[in-house]
């Protein structure tokens, strides 16, 4: 039985997300946490399942550390990347990292530069996706900007990715 094609973006820091694009439509979601920390066990079962189930590549921002972020910042952020990349890699899922700076040039293509790179990236996801809400949960208010991020890397990978 021929499986389904899906493209997934992953934005990999604690307040980063995934989405997922397929025919059928768009799922993403905050990355899973318990209190201040990652659901290691979460994240193992999305991986698990997402190649279990679906024909899928998936692309990992690669993200650096930022000196104004600092050490912890940084680290967290590498913490992060590293569950990712070698969940993907143990349960031998396709994938490709790419940096910020990638993904938003073609991304952002066309789009006004605005102040903050977080505005900027859900003016292109409004116009991309205008009946997404971005929203972490239906009570939320105001895009979650990881699942806009998230969204956006997904795209990049259904447009890059044959």
């Amino acid at each position: 039985m021929k499986k389904e094609r899906v493209f997934c973006g992953i934005d990999p820091g604690k307040k980063g997300a995934l989405a997922f694009i397929r025919e059928s439509g768009i799922t993403a979601f905050p990355v899973p946490t318990i209190g201040k920390e990652y659901d290691k066990s979460e994240m193992c079962n999305i991986i698990r399942n997402l190649n279990e189930e679906f024909d899928v590549h998936v692309v990992l921002e690669n993200i650096n550390g930022h000196v104004a972020l600092g050490r912890q910042s940084a680290f967290v952020m590498g913490k992060g990347l590293g569950m990712w990349e070698m969940l993907l890699t143990a349960f031998n899922v396709p994938h490709t990292m790419i940096t910020p700076q990638s993904w938003q040039k073609v991304m952002w293509m066309g789009i006004p530069k605005q102040a903050n790179t977080k505005n900027t990236s859900l003016l292109a996801a409004k116009r991309l996706f205008p009946h997404e809400t971005f929203l972490a949960t239906p009570r939320s208010s105001v895009a979650h900007d990881g699942i806009v991020d998230a969204i956006l890397i997904a795209e990049y990978c259904r447009r890059k990715i044959k």
